[in-house]
């Protein structure tokens, strides 16, 4: 399986999960190594928007 497959394959197992939080507000609290790096925050921001 490739990344991409991977991915996919993930956010479909998890889709039921998502779905009990539609219409909700959650917090992200992010700390640490994350806000030393852009590239690190980028990629989370990244997971974030696909959800």
């Amino acid at each position: 399986m490739n990344k991409h497959s991977n991915t996919i394959s993930a956010l479909n197992n998890a889709a039921p999960y998502i779905q009990l939080y539609k219409d909700k507000i959650f917090v992200i609290k992010i700390g640490g190594e994350l806000l030393r790096s852009i590239s690190l925050a980028r990629k989370l921001l990244k997971q974030i928007a696909t959800i």
